[in-house]
């Protein structure tokens, strides 16, 4: 099995929904190669380069691309650490989460219209 990393993000109103775009954050499916998930060796501390791609994404997003967290809940994904750079000789790696989310709204994502995206 390949080494994975437990992604989660957590709503912490106990009142209001989130909706995000997944675009840019740790439960993108692209965020190993577009440095949202960036990798450093653990021992060293010597960060292990990705490919840091650039996506050019159709707008508006679609609406799959967007996820709702209930209040107090969370949405969480195993990302599997497998790209071709990363390296699979046994060492530690650590992992960060970093970058900025590109839309928040304090609601279901059935009611952000079509405009807001």
């Amino acid at each position: 099995n390949p080494p994975t990393v437990h992604v989660a993000i957590q709503n912490k109103n106990t009142a209001t929904p989130l909706t995000l775009l997944t675009w840019d954050t740790p439960i993108d499916p692209s965020a190993l190669n577009t440095g949202v998930l960036s990798l450093s060796d653990t021992s060293t501390g010597e960060a292990i380069p990705g490919p840091e791609l650039k996506l050019n994404r159709l707008r508006p997003p679609p609406r799959d691309a967007l996820v709702t967290i209930a209040p107090g809940d969370m949405v969480e994904k195993e990302v599997e650490l497998v790209a071709p750079w990363i390296p699979r000789d046994g060492r530690s790696i650590t992992v960060r989460a970093q970058g900025s989310w590109r839309a928040i709204w304090p609601k279901g994502k059935e009611d952000v219209s079509d405009e807001e995206l």
